[in-house]
């Protein structure tokens, strides 16, 4: 072969490798960018996403509506304003006591009148009291003797922005085996709140265990709801 027949063949040899190597080259390249494009529009469109945001929001109860259709219970004279269930039974009542200028008693649609039937009272008792740091109650009334009245779980809450103490009251001069009562008592403006839960059973008897209330949520709705008018 001659010289410049080797060296024409040389350069051709050479113009071949290239070209190959380009060609993969710049299809490597087509093939890589394609997915890139393509990522962006599964991720945004993926159902999965849409289906759990719509399942937690159904899933949060709402008391809101229950609530909306109660009665509303308002005394200016005393300066509060409260939400009841309207099955339930209202008395203003006198006390005996001259400190309460004003007792409000609710009591449930049931009457204690069947078997395993339960009746429970909610009273807002309110008194003048200029201490608005004296948060206990006069429903505690035998602190000494063999059996004195006893509070538990007693704890610090707000009732409408107001500091509040919150306890349970088993008092042993109710009834021939005591009574419990849950007891809320704040201060709004010189005057004493007081706002009670307890609950009989058929016969007469008091409830005396907190895990054998039925009604305390109605309770803690009804708390929920009360506000200071002025």
């Amino acid at each position: 072969m001659q010289k410049g027949q080797a060296v024409i063949l040389v350069l051709v040899g050479i113009l071949v490798i290239i070209g190959i190597a380009g060609g993969a080259y710049f299809f490597g390249k087509s093939q890589v960018s394609k997915p890139l494009t393509q990522n962006p529009v599964v991720v945004s469109q993926s159902p999965q996403a849409t289906v759990s945001s719509t399942l937690s929001v159904s899933s949060v109860p709402n008391d809101t509506g229950e609530i909306a259709n109660w009665e509303t219970l308002s005394i200016n004279e005393f300066g509060y304003i409260l939400k009841y269930p309207a099955d339930w039974r209202l008395s203003r009542d006198q006390h005996s006591n001259p400190l309460i200028t004003s007792l409000t008693t609710f009591y449930s649609k049931n009457t204690c009148n069947i078997k395993d039937d339960s009746c429970s009272v909610i009273q807002v008792y309110v008194e003048n009291n200029k201490n608005k740091n004296d948060l206990e109650s006069n429903l505690v009334i035998n602190l000494n003797g063999p059996k004195p009245d006893k509070v538990s779980n007693k704890t610090r809450i707000k009732v409408d922005g107001e500091e509040a103490s919150e306890f349970d009251l088993f008092g042993t001069n109710y009834g021939s085996e005591g009574e419990l009562i849950h007891t809320v008592v704040t201060n709004h403006h010189g005057r004493k709140y007081v706002i009670s839960f307890s609950e009989g059973t058929f016969g007469g008897k008091s409830v005396i265990k907190q895990d054998e209330w039925k009604n305390k949520y109605i309770f803690d709705q009804i708390l929920s709801t009360f506000k200071f008018i002025n």
